[in-house]
């Protein structure tokens, strides 16, 4: 069964002028779809362009934690709007970030993050959650919000956290930095997550994997960290593969071979 590629970024700038070879060599691999995620409200109208002209490309549309500017409101108003169609198939990635000091303050952030959440509540989407040095605060607003499918995405925590998001009913996503070396507790982590909540990702264009760190990542890196992770928990590509690739189509009510 092929992978899928739970979260890139395909309207990134650093997709340019080879888009056409990304897009070929993520099909020639095996990788059967992709979900490219549009964090504020230029990206969202670009990945709505993706998907009507890709069969094979679905999308999420959301404000990042970094994208809340002055007029926040009116792009949260018009990114309804566009989370209207039927091909974007969650609500993200919105979270919480405390890493950058430039970022908005918390308060606002929690704000944010919870008025889309409640609005994928409201629409049955899943919802794609960004989370970076606020492990407290996030599990704080989960435990307080309505039970609805999400995904921790990129995962960095320890293995505490993951047992949080994993009794809120999250799933957990892993990207390529799980295969540096020096991520040996994220490695363990990983090994401990149930199959039947687990997908990957590539983040793309960041986070390649270790085989290409340093470049842009694309889709088709997908399959590196897929097999990364197989190899960790001692099963084959192919189980691995075949799990991640259905707990996405349930997750993303994607329809598959």
């Amino acid at each position: 069964m092929a992978l899928i590629d739970t979260h890139c970024h395909l309207s990134a700038d650093a997709f340019g002028s080879d888009f056409p070879d990304v897009l070929r060599r993520f099909r020639e691999s095996g990788v059967s779809q992709v979900i490219s995620i549009g964090c504020n409200l230029s990206e969202a109208e670009k990945t709505i362009s993706l998907v009507e002209n890709n069969d094979d490309i679905f999308g999420a549309v959301g404000l990042h934690p970094s994208e809340i500017k002055t007029s926040w409101e009116e792009d949260l108003e018009n990114l309804k709007k566009l989370s209207a169609h039927q091909k974007i198939v969650a609500v993200g990635e919105i979270g919480l970030d405390l890493y950058w000091k430039e970022n908005p303050p918390l308060s606002l952030q929690i704000e944010v993050f919870e008025k889309q959440f409640l609005f994928a509540c409201e629409i049955k989407k899943p919802v794609i959650i960004h989370m970076r040095s606020a492990e407290s605060e996030m599990l704080s607003v989960l435990k307080r919000l309505p039970r609805n499918p999400f995904v921790m995405h990129c995962f960095s925590g320890d293995s505490v956290f993951a047992e949080e998001i994993l009794s809120l009913g999250g799933f957990i996503s892993f990207a390529g930095n799980i295969t540096y070396p020096k991520n040996t507790m994220l490695q363990e982590v990983a090994k401990s997550i149930p199959l039947d909540r687990l997908m990957v990702e590539t983040d793309s264009p960041y986070l390649a994997p270790q085989k290409w760190r340093g470049t842009r990542s694309e889709p088709v890196h997908v399959c590196e960290t897929a097999g990364f992770i197989a190899s960790l928990r001692n099963i084959s590509f192919d189980v691995f593969s075949e799990a991640t690739t259905a707990n996405a189509r349930t997750f993303f009510c994607l329809l598959g071979d």
